[in-house]
């Protein structure tokens, strides 16, 4: 970690102020009614409510270098690393970062700011008042408290990332020496063949030899120790890589290694799945329209005793007609469709846990459980949009734009920024838009722009998410870790969180792994902790 100080010109450092502060403004468009824009949720993550690309997928598209600035009565400390441990770090505690409310607190001569560097040469800014973010729209200025801030800040500053102060600048006039790499037989890192035996014995010859042996040295040499017996295995997440994709109907970015099935249909009925072929329930699922189901039992008697041959016939009625009903007939109305090239997933036991509200075409949106054709227990956010048809004599319906996210059970969280990522990229070609109108007229006008928006829906389901129930969803995380024998754990060091087995703090005696707070529920798991 680099530290550099500067004394500005006081012209100059105001132009910086305004040019941080403008950038801001950019990235958060529609503030300056005097009240928090609906783009900046009370809750929301900072690194989300930002209108930025890079800002917005910072923690799958990680940068490789950052730099804060600190700004104080035109004293200016430049702070900047490119060392991964310390970045990823500080990306770590960024993404924890949340907006709070709006204030008309105004800290004087405090402008501060971080940016993030990408190898391509690509580069985000985000600027501070304070510890508030500041912004100016309209001409007027404005405020927002932050949660978690203090900790992003005052970690950084005061070297407690990883590997922090190693490259920190020597003052004037000071000779600069390298530090010293030599290592004696008792500060050597103890592996997980060292004996408590060998330890007490090395640990007593030193304290003999030197008469200098701290209780701080004893605890660090404790730490140490404990931290050597067990491994972390980062979480499969944490490796992912999105790569683009593209055919003659829709690009996405799709995770490396992943599946692009396309169901062999027409353009209205337009179905495909990205997915981790190594576990399926990994997946991205979209289906533009299917359709002629009866909505009720007896209008389905009928076509079963008069036309069996019928499609009618064939298909479940739905009754209600509501997403979660729609995909407790999922697999019994799809299913049968399956082919060599694309195979419908299987969903039983479908079950709501609880309503994201609507999607741009009022379809609503469910956070769900259900169970895959292996009996395995699947985690997700569904979508379908039900539309009764008038045909005289009848109803019948058909369901547009059925789309889900998923992730094998309990791990939804972990998976939530890769599945978005995904999700939001999907963009849908002009020559498949236009063929869907030509294939059919109002209703292909209709559907075209269902398709057109699905990337837009991505907002209403991270909304949904980051203001989902929370105690429930800490209870159901803690019920889940203790049944699979684990307890979570938190990193001081790296601020990043592990699942560690139950019996973790019987064998672990040091303080960088401390139990999660229940707000640390809710952020994904980074790895696992074993033996």
């Amino acid at each position: 970690m680099k530290k550099v100080k500067m004394i500005l010109p006081f012209m100059l450092a105001l132009s910086m102020l305004l040019t941080g502060c403008q950038k801001a403004a950019e990235l958060l468009p529609g503030i300056g009614t005097g009240t928090a824009s609906s783009g900046l949720r009370a809750g929301g993550y900072l690194y989300r409510e930002l209108d930025d690309e890079l800002i917005n997928n910072i923690g799958t598209n990680l940068p490789s270098s950052a730099e804060l600035q600190k700004d104080e009565e035109g004293d200016t400390t430049i702070l900047q690393t490119a060392k991964k441990a310390e970045v990823d770090t500080l990306v770590r505690l960024f993404t924890n970062i949340r907006i709070e409310e709006e204030t008309d607190v105004f800290v004087t001569d405090s402008y501060n700011s971080v940016t993030f560097k990408w190898a391509d040469g690509k580069s985000a800014s985000v600027s501070f008042n304070g510890s508030n973010l500041e912004v100016k729209e309209n001409g007027s200025w404005y405020y927002y408290t932050l949660k978690n801030f203090d900790e992003f800040w005052e970690k950084a500053w005061s070297g407690e990332i990883a590997g922090a102060g190693a490259e920190t600048e020597p003052d004037e006039g000071t000779e600069e020496t390298e530090p010293s790499e030599e290592k004696t037989e008792s500060t050597e890192e103890p592996t997980e063949e060292t004996t408590t035996e060998e330890t007490t014995e090395e640990s007593t010859t030193e304290e003999e030899t030197t008469g200098e042996t701290t209780e701080e040295e004893t605890t660090e040499e404790s730490t140490t120790e404990a931290a050597a017996s067990f491994d972390i295995v980062p979480s499969k997440a944490s490796f992912i890589e999105c790569e683009y994709y593209e055919n003659a109907a829709f690009s996405a970015l799709v995770p490396k290694g992943w599946k692009v099935d396309i169901f062999p249909g027409d353009y209205l009925h337009y179905t495909f799945k990205i997915y981790d072929p190594s576990d399926p329930r990994l997946m991205v699922f979209f289906n533009m329209k299917t359709e002629g189901y009866t909505m009720n039992a007896k209008d389905w008697q009928f076509f079963q005793n008069t036309y069996p041959d019928s499609i009618f016939a064939k298909l479940p009625y739905i009754d209600p007609q509501t997403t979660e009903n729609f995909y407790n007939h999922f697999t019994e109305a799809l299913t049968p469709n399956d082919s060599d090239a694309f195979t419908f997933p299987v969903i039983r036991d479908f079950t709501k846990i609880e309503t994201y509200g609507t999607n741009a075409t009022k379809g609503e949106i469910v956070r769900a459980h259900y169970t895959n054709g292996n009996g395995d227990g699947v985690d997700g956010v569904f979508s379908a949009s039900l539309y009764p048809v008038n045909l005289y004599y009848m109803y019948l319906l058909n369901v547009y734009d059925t789309w889900y996210v998923s992730a094998p059970e309990n791990e939804l969280p972990d998976w939530l920024e890769v599945l978005e990522t995904v999700f939001s990229s999907i963009e849908f070609t002009d020559t498949f838009i236009g063929s869907c109108y030509d294939q059919i007229d109002i209703e292909a006008h209709q559907n075209a722009e269902i398709a057109k928006i699905c990337s837009q829906m991505t907002d209403i389901v991270m909304q949904g998410w980051y203001s989902q129930q929370e105690s429930y969803d800490r209870i159901s995380q803690k019920q889940s870790d203790a049944t699979m024998g684990y307890e979570r754990v938190y990193d001081t060091e790296t601020g990043e969180i592990y699942k560690a087995p139950v019996d973790f703090y019987d064998n672990y005696s040091g303080d960088r792994y401390v139990p999660v707070t229940d707000d640390q529920y809710l952020l994904p798991v980074d790895g696992y902790i074993e033996y």
